[in-house]
């Protein structure tokens, strides 16, 4: 039984790239991400319904830290694509090597860190710092998408495996939430 935040965290992180790849090897197209989604839920769901994972206190506070983060993260890089769905050009992560697949991932945490120091340094009048942080990575992402760095192969790919890890994480949370 997993019960310390890093091991938690990793084996989702390995299950949700898992099913990532597993469906972008099927070519399901869209319908392939809500299939993605639905998996993970259930997977997640049910490992700790029966009582295989446990989620504690201490993995809570970790699982919120990130959720904060790599919503921010995930955005941003759902967002540098929307220049390339409106042109109907989609890059591919068959290519996309090591170096790349970093470079995806600390720039999207390089902009989560930053939108989120700004959202909560700054009180925006009726706004929660959360929905400014959202909203800031957004923009972020869209004002990227008409930069080279549209051109980061894979940065809709590790967003998808990012959304896929944040449900997962979001399930044992809805599971206990219901039990309690």
């Amino acid at each position: 039984m997993l019960m310390t935040p890093i091991p938690y965290l990793f084996f989702f992180a390995f299950l949700a790239t898992g099913v990532s790849y597993l469906l972008q090897k099927r070519s399901l197209g869209k319908k392939g991400y809500f299939v993605g989604i639905f998996m993970i839920f259930s997977i997640s769901f049910a490992l700790h319904f029966f009582g295989l994972l446990h989620y504690n206190e201490v993995i809570a506070v970790s699982v919120e830290n990130i959720q904060k983060n790599m919503l921010l993260a995930m955005l941003f890089l759902f967002a540098l694509g929307v220049r390339r769905d409106f042109s109907g050009a989609l890059g591919c992560a068959c290519n996309l090597g090591v170096k790349n697949y970093w470079s995806v991932l600390v720039l999207s945490f390089v902009v989560a860190v930053v939108v989120h120091f700004v959202a909560f340094s700054f009180s925006f009048e009726g706004v929660s710092e959360i929905i400014a942080a959202s909203l800031m990575a957004f923009v972020f992402g869209v004002v990227g998408s008409y930069t080279r760095l549209s051109h980061l192969q894979g940065s809709q790919e590790v967003a998808t495996t990012m959304s896929y890890l944040f449900v997962a994480l979001l399930a044992p949370q809805l599971y206990y939430l219901s039990v309690a």
